[in-house]
C-alpha cells in the first residue's frame, strides 16, 4: 500500500516508501535504477556558453573532469541547472550523447528529458 499521506506525491515516490516488501519494489525498478540508487555522489552540472551563445564544449569538459576528479559518480545532464530549458532538442541530445561518449567509462549519465510544455515533454 503506498503512502497515502502524501497524494500529490508522484506515483514512484509514493511507491518507494510503501509499507510494501522489497522484492515487490525491486521488481518494480530496472537495473539501472538500482545501479543509481547505490551511487553516492550525483550532481546537476552546469552547461556553459560561448559569447555567441554555442555550447562551450571545451569549457563543459573541464567541469565533467573537475567533477569527476572529485568523485563524482553521476551527473544529471540538460536538466534545469543545465539550462537544459535553453538547449534546443538538438543541442540537448548532442550534449547528453557527448557526455555519455566520453565520460560514460567514468561516471553514470542521467540525461534529463524534460521540457517546458508538454509537446515536447
Amino acid at each position: 500500500q503506498a503512502v497515502s499521506a502524501q497524494p500529490h506525491w508522484p506515483l514512484a515516490l509514493r511507491f518507494q516508501m510503501s509499507d510494501g516488501p522489497p522484492q515487490k519494489q525491486a521488481r518494480m525498478a530496472t537495473f539501472k535504477t538500482l545501479e543509481l540508487r547505490k551511487l553516492r555522489l550525483m550532481t546537476a552540472i552546469k552547461t556553459p556558453y560561448t559569447a555567441d551563445g554555442n555550447v562551450d564544449l571545451p569549457a563543459f569538459d573541464r567541469l565533467v573532469e573537475h567533477q569527476v576528479a572529485n568523485g563524482v559518480e553521476a551527473l544529471i545532464v540538460g536538466g534545469t541547472t543545465g539550462e537544459g530549458h535553453l538547449l534546443s532538442w538538438a543541442e540537448h541530445l548532442f550534449l547528453i550523447a557527448h557526455v555519455k561518449a566520453k565520460f560514460g567509462d567514468k561516471l553514470a549519465i542521467v540525461g534529463n528529458t524534460g521540457g517546458l510544455c508538454t509537446g515536447e515533454a
